[in-house]
């Protein structure tokens, strides 16, 4: 059985609030799935998933990302702390990928193949001269025992998708796939199939020897055998969607399933439950008599130490939130924040730094490319020397939390809680305590040079040093807000942000400062930290996901992005064009031209982008707020660079809403398009849109997933025939009972929908096949009553 790959393009611009502006997400570690989990001891282990890697070291207390991972990995396979394997997909249905490091995850290679390959699914690795994986499309793939992990070959294809591969030595191993076993006894050169009398999807093999091993078949079956694989005896367990088994000997045995282990002492003819979580676990790796680690879905990660009687969530530090971000360029830079958190900027993405503190890191300076300094609660301060990775504990002095840290050259400063200013004259290697003056909190200070800085704290705190904090003076705010940011140009220039996002200048070295800027009535655009470039170009930042702009000093500010899930603590403006932010939930977000040059505008246009479904291009895009607004003209550029106008959506008129707009292409030829909006006031101006680009891929066949999913009681499904044929689609229940027969005849080539009306039948999960010639593909969908 065949699938054929399904490609969705999906091209977004986001535009927040105006129309130009351009900010994107440069890390955003969403709640994905967690597909593979392997623990080598039981402190040092690896998990894989959606676009990630990921390593512990502490037996899964914290887990640190490894590197700018860009496809999804389904399986995992080390053979020590160093050596492993991982295999996956790069998009939904494919192509698949195999690759391994030799460093412990922080560099992978990728294997070779002058072929696409299907998503790899599963990876054994008995040593480095002997790997199997296994794979969509029935391949089997075999690591070459002349050139190691490096090299793999195609050895095998079944008819069918492959999930589980094991193997008890270098020669003996199976495989599994929908309704398929399949047995080598030569070390994968040769498979034989064995029949098990059940077709249905199996998803796991185990073996303790070369004759009693099992097998999980969907969705809740359990094969087991005593003579290799030749017969099997069938067990239905009573739960939900088996995934992974596991057996330490002849009688003690677990498997993991929908949102719990099953344990048997007795060779599986009784089994207990143990609870562990709502949701799917997929992953499972066991160390020992009594150490089992499991993954799922949503992020799920869990661990026992006492055979799954009780279960601790462990949880990945991206997911914590970031207070500080330090760029010395477009391409390097470091953000830290709660509970130690570090993160590195690697390529085109964001790996972790190698914690070494559990207390909320506050602020971090980059010296260059591979020195920084972080600072943050309890006194604590970590310096890296090698690109941001490793983090060495430097003396403080001190045990009040730390706020800000700022070097020029090689001479540093530290500001704290209580007042407290230290000072390093070698690079952050050792740092002296200084007398400010003052006994506030310092949450920020700022050098133009080697002598000259200001601090500044609570209660509209400001104080001033020209002998490189040997003395300081105090300076008159005008406020006694507390001061979270204070930030000099030069020595005359400066500005500092006060809370309820009250923003202050001084243009004679602090002397006298005016307050030029205030919201304070306004709880949704609360601000808590600013960057300037130039004395007139700056952005601030804060909760509810704002990002604001200036080009006059900060006496007016324009709106450049909002949205209410994000809260943003700190920003960097690398240059004119290139700013970034950290914020909540390990979010990053940056721009490369500045946010983008707003300008005022009737319509503010918030998102614009395009997707294309079989041959059928939809554009989508949203407002924020609309003025006058007639509609848009949809354009779409034609052959010879010329747009023409294909349809017209009618605007809202004037409104402070949000609204939502659509727009369908039909029946488009493969090809590539570019589509932009022309809005129109009805006065006759208008505005148009930057252009979104879409690429409509030749047809194939096709099943699409069912809307809606969930359902009750009936669902549209719909599938595309690229050819004319005979076409059956069908239902099935869970146990692979014919439910509905609804398709069952010739078809043209061309897109069609059907309706599924399943009132007479009971909420469960439930499956869709369409067979096509040669090709099957099926998909699942839930009934909910």
């Amino acid at each position: 059985m065949k699938k054929i790959l399904r490609i969705t393009f999906i091209f977004m611009v986001l535009i927040p609030q105006a129309i130009f502006s351009q900010w994107n997400f440069s890390h955003h570690f969403t709640e994905d799935d967690f597909n593979a989990i392997d623990f080598l001891t039981p402190d040092y282990g690896y998990l894989g998933g959606k676009n990630f890697i990921a390593r512990t070291t502490n037996g899964g207390d914290d887990w640190l990302t490894l590197s700018d991972f860009g496809p999804t990995v389904n399986a995992l396979s080390f053979l020590d702390i160093n050596t492993g394997v991982a295999g996956g997909e790069w998009y939904y249905d494919g192509p698949g990928f195999i690759f391994y490091t030799t460093d412990g995850g922080f560099h992978w290679d990728d294997v070779y193949f002058s072929f696409n390959i299907g998503a790899v699914q599963d990876i054994f690795l008995l040593d480095t001269d002997h790997g199997w994986a296994v794979a969509d499309y029935g391949g089997i793939y075999k690591s070459n025992e002349y050139f190691g992990l490096g090299d793999w070959n195609l050895v095998y294809e079944a008819q069918t998708d492959l999930n589980a591969v094991h193997f008890i030595n270098e020669n003996t191993g199976w495989a599994v796939g929908w309704g398929e076993l399949l047995k080598t006894t030569d070390g994968g050169n040769n498979w034989q199939e064995l029949e098990t009398g059940i077709n249905l999807k199996f998803f796991d093999v185990y073996f303790l020897n070369e004759n009693k091993g099992w097998i999980l078949a969907n969705p809740n079956l359990l094969l087991s055998t005593t003579d290799g694989g030749t017969t099997w005896a069938i067990d239905t367990l009573n739960v939900q969607l088996v995934n992974r088994v596991y057996f330490y000997n002849d009688n003690d045995g677990i498997i993991v399933c929908n949102g719990m282990l099953l344990r048997t002492s007795d060779g599986g003819a009784t089994w207990s439950e143990h609870s562990i979580s709502s949701g799917r676990f997929v992953g499972l790796s066991v160390i020992g008599d009594s150490t089992i680690s499991t993954c799922g879905i949503f992020s799920k990660l869990f661990k026992s130490t006492d055979l799954g009687d009780s279960w601790s969530s462990m949880d990945l530090d991206e997911f914590n939130d970031l207070y500080s971000v330090n760029m010395i360029s477009a391409n390097t830079g470091v953000a830290v924040g709660a509970e130690g958190t570090i993160i590195k900027r690697s390529g085109s993405g964001w790996v972790s730094g190698l914690k070494t503190s559990a207390h909320n890191l506050n602020s971090v300076f980059a010296l260059n490319e591979n020195t920084a300094v972080t600072v943050g609660d309890s006194g604590t301060i970590l310096k890296s020397y090698d690109n941001y990775l490793n983090w060495v504990p430097i003396s403080s002095g001190t045990v009040s939390d730390l706020y800000s840290v700022q070097f020029v050259d090689n001479i540093g400063w530290i500001a704290g809680e209580n007042g407290t200013i230290l000072k390093s004259a070698d690079a952050g290697e050792s740092w002296t305590l200084l007398t400010g003056g003052v006994s506030e909190r310092l949450t920020s200070l700022s050098f133009v040079d080697n002598e000259t800085g200001w601090a500044a704290g609570d209660g509209g705190v400001i104080i001033k040093t020209t002998d490189g904090g040997g003395s300081w003076s105090a300076q008159n705010s005008g406020t006694n807000l507390n001061l979270l940011k204070i930030e000099f140009k030069n020595s005359n220039t400066g500005f500092a942000l006060g809370e309820s996002t009250n923003f202050f200048r001084t243009d004679d070295g602090g002397t006298t400062w005016n307050l030029i800027y205030s919201d304070a009535y306004s709880k949704y655009n609360a601000t808590y930290d600013f960057s300037f470039y130039s004395t007139t170009r700056g952005w601030m930042c804060g909760g509810w996901g704002n990002i604001f702009r200036t080009t006059d000093g900060g006496d007016t500010w324009r709106q450049q992005f909002n949205s209410a899930s994000i809260g943003f603590h700190c920003i960097d403006a690398v240059d004119s064009n290139n700013v970034y932010l950290a914020a909540d939930d390990g979010v990053i977000l940056f721009t490369t031209i500045g946010g983008g040059e707003p300008g005022p505008t009737p319509v503010e246009l918030i998102s614009f982008q395009a997707s294309v479904q079989k041959n059928n291009v939809t554009l989508s895009w949203s407002t924020a707020t609309e003025t006058n607004n007639h509609g848009f003209e949809v354009q779409r550029e034609s052959k010879n660079d010329n747009w023409v106008t294909i349809g017209f959506v009618e605007g809202n008129g004037t409104t402070v809403n949000p609204h939502q707009y659509s727009f369908t292409d039909r029946n488009m030829l493969p090809g590539s398009y570019s589509y932009r909006l022309k809005q129109a006031d009805f006065n006759g101006s208008s505005t148009i849109s930057d252009a979104v680009n879409i690429e409509v891929a030749p047809p194939a066949f096709s099943l699409s997933q069912n809307y809606p999913n969930p359902f009750n009681p009936s669902t549209d499904i719909g599938y595309q025939v690229p050819e004319a044929g005979f076409v059956t689609l069908k239902v099935y229940n869970i146990l692979g009972e014919e439910i509905a027969v609804l398709v069952n005849e010739h078809k043209t080539a061309g897109n069609y929908t059907v309706k599924f009306d399943a009132g007479n039948l009971t909420s469960g999960i439930y499956l869709y096949q369409l067979k096509a010639d040669a090709v099957t593909l099926t998909r699942k969908l839930i009934l909910l009553k």
